[in-house]
C-alpha cells in the first residue's frame, strides 16, 4: 500500500468522539422530552378528570330528571285518574238507574260519556305503563294464580261486548294447569289485551276461543284465537311496535292507542317469556304468550314484598263440594269463588273422606249419587270419622227426605239443583247465617266516598265512611267493622300510617284491609309498607273490581244488584 492510499484510508475511518457538551445536550433534550410528556400526561389527566366530573354531573342530573319524571308520572296518575274515575263512577250509577229512572236517550248519552272516559283512562294507563317499562320499574308480585278463575273472570268482564256483537267466546283450559306462580294482575293485562283485540276485530256472529295449556315442565301457553279477517304476513312484524296501527280506517272504527300489544310484549318478555302471532287472511288470527310456570328470582324485586296476606285469625270460608258430575262440580266451584268462598271440588266419596279427615270445613255439600261409595254412607262417616262432626252439611239428592233420617244434615236440595240454590243454602246454614257486611271506608276524596258508599249500599252492605284516618281509628273503640277499605293519599294521617295503627290496635288488628287507591306502588319499600294489608286495588280498576274483591272476604249480601 502506498502512502497516499494509507492516508485516505485513515481519513475515511476517522470519527470525531462525542464531547462532554454533546452528552449534556443529549441529556437536556431527554429531560425536555420527559417534561413535555409529563405536561401532556397532566393535561390529559386533567381532561379525564373533567370528563369524569362532567359525567358524574350528568349522572346526577339524569337521576334527578328520572326522579322528577317518576314523581311527575305518579302525580299525573293521581290527578288525571281521580276525576276520570269519578266521571266513570257517577255515569255508571246513573246509567244503571241506581239514582232514579232515566230516559232512554239520556242513557245513550251516558253510554257515550262512559265509552270516551274509559278510552281516555286506558290511554293514560297505557302511557304510564310504557313509561314504567322504559324506566325499568315494571315490577312483578309473584303469588299462586288460579288460572281457571282468572281466565273466566276476564271473559266475564268482556261478556257484554261479546254479547252485543253476538260473538261466542269459548274457554279451553288444560286441567293439569294448577301450580302457576306469577303476577296475576300482569297476566290479566296480557289476556285482556289479547281478548279485547280479538273481540274488536272479529265480525258479528264470529267465534273467539281462549285457551291455556302446558308447553313443557317450565312453561305454559295462553292463546286467543278468533275468526276475524286475518292479518297480512307483511304486517305481522308491526303488531307489537308502540303506537303502530295497521290501518288508519280500522283505528277510527275501533278506538285504540296502538300500545296494547306493545305493552303485552314488554310485560311478557320482562318475565322471561315470549309473544307471537299466527294469522291467515280470511280465516283469523292466533295470538299467544308463553310464560314461565314460576317466575324466576331474576324477574322479581330484590326484596319481594307480599301485599296480599291473610290474617292468622281469619280466612275465606272453606267449602267442600262432593259432586261426581264434572260440569256441575265446576259450576258450583266457580260460583262459590265469585261469592267469596274458598271451595274445593272432588268427584268421589273416598276423596271427600280423605279431605274431611285433614281439616274442619266451614260447610260441606254432597251429591248423594256418587260412583264409589253410597252418599248416605259418606255423610255418616264424615260425621263419625273426621273433625266435621258439627260442620253444616247440605245434601243434593233425588231421594225422598225419609231416606235421610239416619244422617244429620242442615239442608236437603232436590236434584237437579241450580248452583245459586246451593249458595243460598250455604248462606242459610247456622255458621254463615250472620253476614259479614259492616264495611268501613276511609278516603279523603268526597266524590270517591259518595261513589263507594252508593255501590256498597246497593250491594246490601252497611257502610260507615270517614274522610280522615284519625276519626276512623277513634271510632274503632266503639264499633269494629267486618272489613276496611282504605285510601293511601290523605292529608294529616296517610294510609300507610293508618294501616300501621290498625295493626297495632287490639280492636282492629285482625280486620281485613283492602287498599283502594290511585297510588302506583313502584318501589319495593312502598310495597313493604303495605305488607299488612289483605289486598291492593287501583281505583281505575272500577267499583266492580272492588265489589268482587270485597266479596272474597265478606260475601255480597245482594249479588244480583252488583252486575
Amino acid at each position: 500500500m502506498n502512502s497516499s492510499t494509507a492516508k485516505d484510508s485513515i481519513n475515511h475511518d476517522y470519527v470525531d468522539a462525542p464531547t462532554s457538551t454533546d452528552y449534556v445536550r443529549a441529556v437536556v433534550n431527554i429531560l425536555e422530552d420527559i417534561g413535555d410528556e409529563k405536561q401532556r400526561l397532566e393535561t390529559t389527566q386533567k381532561a379525564v378528570l373533567n370528563i369524569l366530573e362532567d359525567l358524574e354531573d350528568e349522572k346526577r342530573s339524569a337521576q334527578e330528571a328520572n326522579r322528577m319524571k317518576s314523581e311527575f308520572l305518579a302525580n299525573m296518575s293521581h290527578e288525571l285518574r281521580t276525576p276520570l274515575n269519578s266521571i266513570i263512577g257517577f255515569s255508571e250509577l246513573m246509567s244503571d238507574g241506581k239514582v232514579g229512572p232515566i230516559a232512554e236517550n239520556h242513557k245513550e248519552y251516558l253510554g257515550d260519556i262512559l265509552t270516551s272516559a274509559r278510552h281516555l283512562l286506558q290511554l293514560i294507563n297505557d302511557v304510564l305503563d310504557l313509561a314504567k317499562v322504559e324506566a325499568g320499574k315494571l315490577d312483578f308480585d309473584a303469588k299462586p294464580i288460579q288460572i281457571h278463575q282468572l281466565i273466566h273472570g276476564i271473559r266475564d268482564t268482556l261478556r257484554s261486548i261479546a254479547a252485543a256483537r253476538n260473538i261466542q267466546v269459548d274457554v279451553e283450559i288444560d286441567n293439569d294447569i294448577k301450580d302457576v306462580i306469577g303476577d296475576a294482575a300482569r297476566l290479566k293485562q296480557v289476556l285482556y289485551n289479547y281478548l279485547s283485540n280479538a273481540l274488536k276485530f272479529t265480525p258479528e256472529g264470529g267465534q273467539v276461543c281462549v285457551s291455556a295449556e302446558y308447553v313443557d315442565e317450565d312453561y305454559f301457553k295462553i292463546s286467543v284465537r278468533d275468526t276475524g279477517d286475518g292479518i297480512a304476513p307483511e304486517n305481522l312484524s308491526r303488531l307489537f311496535i308502540e303506537f303502530e296501527q295497521l290501518d288508519a280506517s280500522i283505528g277510527k272504527r275501533h278506538q285504540g292507542t296502538g300500545l296494547g300489544l306493545a305493552l303485552t310484549k314488554r310485560i311478557v318478555e320482562a318475565q322471561g317469556g315470549k309473544v307471537g302471532v299466527d294469522s291467515k287472511i280470511g280465516v283469523g288470527s292466533h295470538f299467544y304468550a308463553i310464560l314461565p310456570l314460576s317466575l324466576r328470582p331474576d324477574h322479581l324485586d330484590e326484596e319481594p314484598a307480599k301485599i296480599a296476606i291473610e290474617s292468622s285469625q281469619w280466612h275465606l270460608p272453606k267449602i267442600l263440594v262432593v259432586e261426581s258430575n264434572a260440569i256441575e262440580r265446576e259450576h258450583y266451584v266457580n260460583l262459590l269463588v265469585s261469592e267469596g268462598y274458598e271451595p274445593q271440588g272432588v268427584a268421589t266419596g273416598e276423596e271427600a273422606l280423605n279431605l274431611a279427615r285433614l281439616q274442619q270445613w266451614d260447610a260441606i255439600a254432597v251429591d248423594l249419587s256418587l260412583s264409589d261409595i253410597d252418599g248416605i254412607n259418606v255423610v255418616s262417616r264424615i260425621r263419625a270419622e273426621t273433625p266435621n262432626e258439627t260442620t253444616p252439611i247440605i245434601v243434593i239428592t233425588a231421594l225422598p227426605n225419609n231416606h235421610l233420617a239416619t244422617i244429620a244434615v242442615q239442608e236437603v236440595l232436590p236434584k237437579p239443583t241450580e248452583p245459586a240454590a246451593l249458595i243460598a243454602a250455604i248462606k242459610r246454614t247456622e255458621k254463615h247465617g250472620k253476614m259479614r257486611n259492616q264495611v268501613m271506608v276511609i278516603d279523603d276524596d268526597p266524590s270517591d266516598l259518595k261513589l263507594v258508599q252508593q255501590h256498597l249500599l246497593d250491594a246490601g252492605y252497611q257502610c260507615n265512611c270517614f274522610d280522615n284516618g284519625q276519626q276512623a281509628l277513634t271510632s274503632l273503640v266503639i264499633e269494629q267493622p267486618d272489613i276496611i277499605i282504605l285510601d293511601l293519599v290523605m292529608p294529616a294521617m296517610g294510609g300507610v300510617e293508618v294501616l300501621e295503627q290498625l295493626k297495632l290496635n287490639s280492636h282492629s288488628r285482625d280486620i281485613p284491609v283492602i287498599i283502594w287507591t290511585e297510588t302506583e306502588l313502584s318501589t319495593t319499600s312502598q310495597r313493604k309498607n303495605l305488607a299488612a294489608a289483605t289486598s291492593y286495588l287501583n281505583k281505575s280498576d272500577g267499583h266492580r273490581a272492588l265489589l268482587t274483591e270485597l266479596g272474597r272476604h265478606a260475601p255480597i249480601p245482594n249479588p244480583t244488584k252488583c252486575s
